[in-house]
């Protein structure tokens, strides 16, 4: 949560800088209801090629949609890439029974994750790129790591900016 209260304070002193003397209004209700969201049990963790996860990522798609920022060039939010986990990391992640001591019986797992990513276009030429790291540890040893005051925390935060931005239409 500390790290929450930091964004946000760096945002207030940024937006503060602006030359508009006008207060910045923030709905700290629905800032709080989004961590609680993204947060939730129900995301496992978010951790990554979760089905928590792609929960995530289509709660983080509605809100883009929701606030209006534009695609990508694919018209999509969705920025996909492959990730290989390999040996121990793979056997942290993907275990399999017995795994040698070098981990040399431990076959390579790749699997395609996705940023998401929007953009604010500006009055002139100038765009900002919106996205946010929303994957978490997920489950480990039993227990969710709901990454509440990590990850969803910056996520809400994200919301609230890109709300701003689009609302000042820079």
């Amino acid at each position: 949560m500390k790290s929450f209260f930091y964004f946000i304070a760096s945002f207030l002193i940024f937006a503060g800088g602006c030359t508009s003397t006008e207060p910045i209004d923030i709905d700290s209700k629905n800032l709080l209801k989004t961590v609680q969201i993204i947060s939730h049990d129900s995301l496992e963790g978010r951790a990554f090629s979760t089905l928590g996860n792609i929960k995530a990522q289509k709660i983080i798609n509605r809100n883009f949609t929701k606030i209006g920022l534009q695609t990508g060039k694919n018209r999509r939010y969705f920025q996909e890439f492959s990730y290989s986990f390999k040996g121990e990391k793979r056997q942290e992640i993907f275990p399999i029974k017995k795994p040698k001591e070098n981990f040399s019986n431990v076959p390579d797992t790749t699997l395609t994750g996705r940023n998401i990513v929007g953009t604010l276009k500006g009055k002139i030429n100038k765009s900002i790129i919106i996205t946010a790291h929303f994957d978490h540890l997920g489950i480990k040893n039993g227990n969710i790591y709901n990454g509440a005051d990590d990850n969803a925390s910056g996520v809400a935060a994200l919301f609230t900016i890109a709300e701003y931005f689009k609302k000042k239409s820079y």
